[in-house]
């Protein structure tokens, strides 16, 4: 009893002073998945042994023992370890046998022995593989964009362990992943899948070809795909905004370059034009945007699209300076085109006059002045932008004087009660007239009748008959007088 606990005490001083442990390099062994592997014993077997145990190191910091043997009793003492469990075994040489190895069997293992008084323990290092299966794109990509970031694909190794390292190759170059033109991630799964991805930034016609994805351990198993890359450029010409004076011409085109069959279509809101278009003699209507489309019939998907601003210039023009009276004034109205927006001054004898709002249309502005002239007065619209200046005159007299027969007062078009009122004033023309023709009629009727009445000698005969005598000489001596003044007329 004493001396098993004397043997016993010994031990623990063994295994705390370690004294006469050796430290020897770590030795590698390598398995498949599935295997059965055997670790080396290199500790210490010669003399008097005493003990052989296998211990695991489970994390940084704990090692737990598998398995212990003493010589002297021939005993094999398991621990209680699940994972290990039916697994392990020594065999005569004290080497551990580890069956169906796994990925968590990747772990450090060591030796130890204690030989007379010396200790002695030596680490084994187990490394896990698992060959990978031929590498697989999937997600290829059915073409490329010219310009963008694009993905080609995903390298898919399935069922391979560690996680391997991938290559790309184009056109069986080795891809240079350190690129600034080349993104490429790695979504690695333990013992599952391993994905790469290759995306390409800035995508050019050179990038058509084959692209591969190996395993770099095993650079003759790989996978590949074809892509193409579909490209499309579009410019216009002229390529940027530009101005024009009216009158000059300008011819615009849409160049397309692409890798397939391209549609080219020319349009200002919405109306087609047949490219080149060539436009003469440049009138305002001709302002706008024009934009150019293209469609690469092979890829619905790939279009591009270009837009430039003509703009027309030119010096102000006075299309048309018209009057007419509106409620006993008279408007003065001057319809001026031109571009950059011509500014209009009026000026009544030398002097402003208040402008009312001016009405935009296209590149053309109208603007209106009202009056009351109480004499004769000119009226001058003088219209001035960075190209030039035109000017108009018009005459206008008082109101209270009809306009002269070479200045016609026009009609407002955009004002429809001045036809009825110039209707309603013709209509109370008429009338007055009738009246007037009328009373001049009676009138002169009447006068008619009381000469023909007077001159009547049945009515003198009347008179004298129911007159006396003294009255007949008083009609009598009257009508002497009537006749002496009727003659000296």
């Amino acid at each position: 009893m004493g001396a098993s606990s004397t043997g016993t005490l010994h031990l623990i001083v063994f295994l705390l002073l370690g004294l006469g442990m050796r430290a020897q390099a770590m030795t590698t062994v390598t398995a498949m998945i599935g295997d059965t592997v055997t670790l080396p014993c290199e500790a210490n077997l010669f003399g008097d042994l005493n003990l052989v145990s296998w211990r695991v190191r489970l994390t940084d910091t704990s090692n737990e023992q598998l398995l212990s043997y003493s010589p002297s009793n021939s005993k094999t003492e398991m621990k209680n370890i699940p994972e290990y469990k039916d697994r392990i075994l020594l065999n005569k040489n004290f080497f551990l046998n580890i069956t169906d190895v796994g990925i968590k069997d990747e772990r450090v293992f060591s030796c130890f022995t204690l030989v007379g008084s010396d200790i002695d323990e030596v680490p084994v290092a187990l490394k896990v593989y698992k060959a990978p299966l031929t590498p697989e794109i999937m997600e290829p990509a059915a073409f490329l964009d010219e310009g963008v970031l694009q993905k080609v694909g995903v390298c898919v190794v399935n069922n391979t362990y560690p996680m391997p390292n991938i290559t790309w190759q184009h056109n069986d170059d080795n891809v240079d992943l350190n690129s600034p033109d080349i993104n490429v991630t790695n979504n690695g799964e333990e013992n599952v899948v391993v994905t790469d991805h290759y995306e390409l930034i800035n995508v050019t016609q050179e990038d058509t070809g084959e692209y591969t994805c190996s395993e770099q351990d095993n650079p003759n198993i790989k996978g590949g795909v074809t892509v193409t890359v579909h490209y499309l450029t579009l410019t216009m010409n002229p390529n940027q905004n530009i101005s024009k004076m009216v009158g000059e011409n300008i011819t615009l085109d849409c160049l397309a370059s692409s890798s397939g069959t391209v549609d080219v279509t020319l349009m200002k809101k919405n109306k087609v034009y047949q490219t080149p278009l060539r436009l003469d003699s440049l009138q305002y209507m001709h302002s706008g945007t024009y934009t150019c489309s293209a469609r690469l019939r092979e890829v619905k998907e790939m279009k591009r699209e270009k837009a430039i601003m003509i703009r027309v210039e030119g010096k102000p023009k006075i299309t048309k300076l018209t009057k007419k009276i509106v409620n006993n004034t008279k408007v003065i109205t001057c319809v001026v085109e031109g571009f950059p927006k011509p500014v209009v001054q009026w000026s009544i004898n030398g002097t402003a006059p208040r402008e009312e709002s001016v009405k935009d249309k296209k590149s053309q502005w109208n603007h209106k002045i009202t009056v009351q002239p109480s004499e004769n007065i000119t009226v001058t619209c003088i219209a001035t932008n960075a190209h030039g200046q035109d000017q108009d005159t018009v005459n206008l007299t008082a109101m209270r004087f009809k306009e002269p027969e070479d200045e016609t007062l026009e009609q407002d078009p955009a004002d429809p009660t001045d036809e009825k009122s110039d209707s309603k004033t013709d209509q109370a023309k008429v009338i007055v007239g009738v009246i007037v023709g009328l009373l001049i009629a009676a009138v002169i009727a009447g006068v008619i009748y009381w000469l023909y009445k007077k001159k009547s000698p049945t009515s003198k005969t009347k008179t004298n008959e129911r007159g006396t005598a003294d009255e007949i000489k008083k009609i009598n001596k009257g009508d002497n007088n009537h006749t002496s003044g009727s003659s000296a007329v």
